[in-house]
């Protein structure tokens, strides 16, 4: 079979793959990445799932590429037009899917991944794309610049990126503090029944108020974050502003959590010291509001030369 070197032909070509009209093809793709557990599949799951379909999309650009460079005279050209109908079409066809961007105005609850989900996904499908136009341009894809195409289809994603971070972090920050006012309300209302049977009431340590564990676990946050900012963007003052930004939010954290701690810790103590004077219940509770406030000025401390 004989083809000229005009465009149209080639471009008649690609345009034939099954890739491209198979409509069994098209539905079954977002069925591979996100499993049984459809759009609330976790990240893991989804990045493996577009390593096994853009493995599958690599091997027939793959064969593809044998035919063409035995039948067309100008076999860069008809590569260039294959690997960007691959990319704008089959591949944003999936990130259509997968990429549903949250409403900031709205957010999507912690018990369903929040924010936090949307980013994760958006981390590995970027990782997996890049992987996987690597692999078509190891195969070959003419002169066409598959870097900023592949850019182009993350860019409005990318726009938004640093807005979203900040949102995700003061979510997950949000969730945390509510989830520990929740625990110290409950230890509070069980230690204070006993201590009403007594004549007193006990209310949360200041140890139970400020923790090195939870600091920890806002650095964490801030580390994925980080680790998302690299992956996204290369231009050296891009990555700084943003990892500046994402630090600024690590430490205005950080700053609340002591304050609303040691806030609570001083309320504990003047009520621990108020009971002393009024129930006159020896020098016992003396030595342990002193180890009290001797404890969350520790914890202070650490939590500072932590940073």
């Amino acid at each position: 079979m004989q083809f000229n070197r005009g465009t149209s032909a080639m471009q008649h070509y690609v345009a034939t793959r099954p890739m491209f009209i198979d409509v069994e093809i098209m539905n079954t793709d977002i069925q591979v990445v996100l499993g049984d557990d459809g759009p609330q599949a976790d990240s893991s799951s989804i990045a493996e799932g577009l390593s096994i379909l853009y493995k599958e999309i690599a091997d027939t650009v793959r064969k593809e590429a044998t035919t063409i460079m035995a039948v067309f005279p100008s076999p860069n050209e008809v590569m260039s037009i294959l690997v960007q109908r691959v990319l704008e079409q089959r591949v944003t066809a999936i990130l259509d899917k997968l990429l549903i961007r949250p409403s900031l105005a709205s957010l999507p609850p912690v018990e369903e991944g929040g924010l936090l989900h949307y980013l994760r996904v958006l981390s590995v499908a970027y990782d997996k794309t890049e992987e996987l136009a690597k692999e078509l341009q190891s195969i070959g894809c003419g002169d066409l610049d598959i870097e900023g195409l592949t850019e182009s289809i993350y860019v409005s994603h990318k726009d938004e990126y640093t807005e979203f971070e900040h949102a995700s972090l003061r979510q997950l920050y949000q969730s945390k503090m509510a989830e520990l006012r929740a625990e110290a309300k409950q230890q509070s209302e069980s230690t204070g029944s006993i201590g009403r049977a007594k004549g007193a009431s006990l209310n949360t340590s200041p140890q139970q108020l400020i923790s090195v564990t939870v600091v920890t676990e806002f650095v964490r946050w801030n580390e994925e974050a980080i680790s998302r900012c690299t992956l996204l963007f290369s231009q050296p003052t891009t990555v700084a502003a943003n990892v500046r930004s994402i630090f600024a939010c690590l430490l205005d954290q950080v700053s609340q959590y002591l304050t609303v701690g040691l806030d609570g810790a001083r309320e504990s103590l003047n009520e621990a010291a108020a009971m002393r004077d009024r129930y006159v219940i020896g020098t016992s509770v003396s030595r342990r509001v002193a180890a009290a406030a001797a404890s969350a000025v520790c914890l202070l401390f650490c939590s500072l030369i932590y940073f």
